[in-house]
Order: C-alpha cells, then structure tokens, then sequence
C-alpha cells in the first residue's frame, strides 16, 4: 500500500497574499532553509511543531500536529491566534488551492466594493 506523503502548503504573507509550497512529510525541515516565515522541527517520532511568523498580528503561533493527521487530512488551518484569521493552509494540493482561489475572489469583490 502507497501512502501520499505530498503537502501543499499556502502561506500569508505580510501584502495578504499567499506564498504556495510543496514539499513531503519527510523534507519539511527544508522549508525553512526557503522561508524565514515558518519554523518546523520533529517533536518525538509521530509528531511536529510548527512556528510561524504571523503576518497579522506580528507574533509567533504554535501549531502541533500528528504526522498521520497531516497526512489523512484534506486541508488543515493554522491561523491567527489573537484575530482568527487563517495565516497558513496545509493539505491536498486541489482541496488548498480551492481555498485560496475562493479567498482571493472575496477579497477582490471586497476591494471593488470600496
């Protein structure tokens, strides 16, 4: 049996708009060497710890997450803890992107409005 270890990530970054990556499970490490916004280290053998550079409200969140739930799961939202607002997708490449195309679209009608 295969198991898909591919993630998609998509991360907001200081203008509103989303920074998008790929990577596996096993080479999320990488990440950071790329983007200064996020931090990812192993805790134990099943889990991992993201730190993220929050764009909103400027402070650090802490996210912890299975890797098996990383895995199984369609889409996974980190967002601010202070406001709310989701700062990072991560997930199946369709099921984020969908997200993001329909966040976008509101924003821009949002813009149009004002």
């Amino acid at each position: 049996m295969l198991i898909n270890t591919d993630i998609y990530f998509a991360l907001k970054d200081v203008d509103g708009h989303y920074i998008k990556m790929h990577n596996t499970v096993f080479k999320l490490n990488n990440l950071y060497q790329e983007y200064s916004l996020i931090e990812i280290k192993m805790q134990g053998k099943r889990r991992i710890v993201f730190k993220i550079k929050c764009p909103i409200c400027d402070e650090y969140h802490y996210y912890i997450y299975k890797i098996n739930d990383i895995i199984n799961k369609d889409v996974i939202i980190m967002g601010c803890e202070k406001i709310g607002c989701p700062v990072m997708y991560m997930g199946k490449k369709e099921q984020v992107l969908s997200i993001i195309k329909k966040q976008e679209q509101i924003f821009k009608d949002i813009y149009f409005m004002v």
